[in-house]
């Protein structure tokens, strides 16, 4: 059985994901997919809910090449999915918007995390204490942008 876990920046310091990889893995072949902001930048991409696609290409490149026979396509083993946090948003936005694939390849997905109401949220982010919270992700994502992305 294999498990792909879906992690972005933080997610690797998580004590309650470290503490079930450590058991499951026990049980399970694990498979970790790690997001923009988890590794150096090497793309113009930053992670975000529409980063769904990566999911979709990292859940069929391990499905066929390590749960699907590659002759006779059969499937060989059980290949659950398991997304935290952003992880959580971007599993579950995979599993909307591609059902037909998802069902074909998963036999089971948990997510677990916070996948947050953007509507809700977003007038409290962009309106407490002056606009400031949203003013320093601004600068900070333009800080990371200047210094990784442009020449």
């Amino acid at each position: 059985m294999l498990i792909l876990v879906p992690g972005v920046a933080g997610d690797s310091d998580n004590m309650y994901q470290i503490a079930l990889i450590k058991h499951i893995r026990q049980h399970f072949k694990i498979v970790t997919l790690l997001f923009r902001g988890s590794v150096p930048l090497t793309s113009p991409k930053l992670a975000s809910p529409a980063s769904w696609h990566d999911i979709e290409a990292g859940i069929e490149f391990v499905a066929k090449k390590y749960c699907h026979d590659p002759k006779t396509g059969e499937k060989r083993c059980r290949f659950y999915a398991y997304g935290c946090s952003m992880g959580a948003t971007l599993l579950g936005c995979y599993l909307v918007n591609n059902p037909d694939d998802s069902g074909k390849y998963l036999d089971g997905a948990v997510l677990y995390g916070t996948p947050w109401d953007y509507v809700v949220g977003g007038k409290p982010f962009f309106e407490n204490y002056g606009g400031w919270p949203s003013y320093f992700v601004a600068m900070n994502v333009c800080r990371i942008t200047r210094s990784k992305q442009l020449p």
